[in-house]
């Protein structure tokens, strides 16, 4: 299994995640693979353990350079285009201290502001992160979300091309709309 994400702005670019934290680098419209960086999860430091059996990524929409990451912390990508050529640089840096057990199971750009990028875990919690507009040169802010128990894993995020304070969170058992950012 694995998750594609697809630039908004090159047709030619897209990354995909698969088990453990291999990472896949696509310039040519999904014809070849040029990058396969295997295991970036070790090469982040990361142990395996704390990288889900799907690694779950999202691209900006509107930078198709900046991508986030999700294991059991959160990494960010100002750069993604930069490990092409050389799989030891990944461009990754570590925006989250998870002292917790649980891993990072959906990661969502806003549709509407690219700002803002959702972060759902497999015990039902979810952060936002914030100021991804200045990610180039500042640290984004994360905010943990007032998420009631939703029961089990978030599976699924989506946003509202119209409204940013709309979502939609869906886990193994039921699917919820937030109309306050959650």
């Amino acid at each position: 299994g694995g998750i594609v994400a697809l630039s908004n702005k090159d047709t030619n670019f897209m990354v995909s995640s698969s088990q453990y934290g291999n990472f896949e680098i696509n310039m040519n419209n999904g014809n070849t693979y040029w990058e396969r960086i295997n295991d970036v999860a070790y090469g982040l430091g990361v142990p395996q353990s704390d990288a889900g059996f799907i690694t779950p990524m999202d691209l900006d929409p509107n930078r198709s350079q900046i991508a986030v990451l999700g294991y059991k912390d959160i990494f960010i990508s100002k750069d993604i285009h930069k490990t092409l050529g050389d799989p030891t640089n990944y461009g990754f840096s570590q925006i989250s201290n998870n002292t917790t057990s649980s891993k990072a199971s959906f990661v969502k750009f806003s549709n509407k502001s690219t700002k803002i990028a959702f972060v759902g875990y497999d015990n039902g919690d979810m952060i936002c992160i914030n100021k991804l507009d200045t990610i180039l040169t500042s640290t984004p802010n994360l905010i943990a979300m007032n998420t009631p128990s939703l029961g089990g894993a978030i599976k699924s995020i989506e946003t509202s091309y119209i409204d940013t304070n709309t979502l939609y969170i869906a886990t193994e058992q039921k699917v919820y709309k937030s109309t306050n950012r959650g």
